[in-house]
């Protein structure tokens, strides 16, 4: 399975009650046998010229794994819906898998560094708490 990224531009008037047409779409990946790893609402948008008489469009991206043989049927699929205006398939390069991929372990890295750190420095205020009573009982003790 290769990774797919599939930009959805859904008619506007159907702003107010999207979800049955975000189903649809998603119902017709699923379909073909896709896995969606990321979905992501952009919103309306202006379009630069008109399309089928439109001239506001909302952008649906998704990000899917999907055999290459099924990607014409989506293709199809979504040429026919009447609530699609334009949809774009690419394949995601992966060098930029990669990349993300990496990108992720440097976060979850940086994350941990940063737990140790103040786990570290609330011992350390803990121990030196600590210190602190025990030398003014000593004290009192005295």
């Amino acid at each position: 399975m290769r990774q797919y990224e599939i930009t959805v531009l859904i008619h506007p008037d159907l702003e107010m009650n999207i979800q049955p047409a975000l189903d649809k779409i998603e119902g017709i990946i699923k379909t073909a046998n896709g896995n969606i790893t990321k979905n992501i609402d952009e919103g309306k948008k202006r379009l630069a010229y008109r399309v089928k008489g439109q001239d506001f469009a909302l952008y649906h991206y998704y990000e899917a794994e999907i055999h290459g043989q099924n990607i014409a049927e989506i293709e199809r699929a979504l040429s026919l819906d009447e609530e699609v205006l334009r949809s774009l398939i690419v394949s995601v390069d992966p060098k930029k898998v990669q990349y993300e991929e990496k990108k992720k372990l440097r976060e979850t890295k940086d994350k941990q560094l940063e737990e140790a750190a103040t786990t570290d420095e609330e011992s350390k205020t803990s121990s030196e708490e600590l210190k602190t009573g025990e030398d003014e009982l000593n004290e009192e003790r005295n």
